[in-house]
């Protein structure tokens, strides 16, 4: 399975390192395939990215994270659906909790 992905494809974020929430979240391309510079927590420093997209998740007031190909993979028949019922779960847990 091909990991180029195009600026306005819809994706879906897996194997996050840093903000594991939101595996599983849809999301935008809206960067292309490029070198970045990302700040690695565990190294406390900054890191050059080869090979990384900038992606922004689509979730109210989502953030915009740099991602690597092998964090995301195409949408398959249900993924929307699917991640809809998954942020309505985690918001209402999040309610519950306030």
């Amino acid at each position: 399975m091909s990991r180029v992905f195009h600026v306005g494809e819809l994706v879906i974020m897996q194997r996050a390192t840093r903000h594991i929430r939101y595996n599983g979240f849809p999301a935008i391309v809206v960067g292309g395939l490029a070198s970045r510079r990302a700040f690695d927590l565990n190294r406390r420093a900054w890191v050059e990215l080869p090979r990384s997209y900038e992606v922004r998740v689509l979730v109210p007031g989502g953030p915009q994270h740099i991602a690597e190909p092998y964090q995301l993979r195409r949408l398959r028949d249900g993924d929307e659906e699917r991640a809809g019922k998954r942020q309505t779960r985690r918001r209402s847990k999040l309610a519950a909790t306030n």
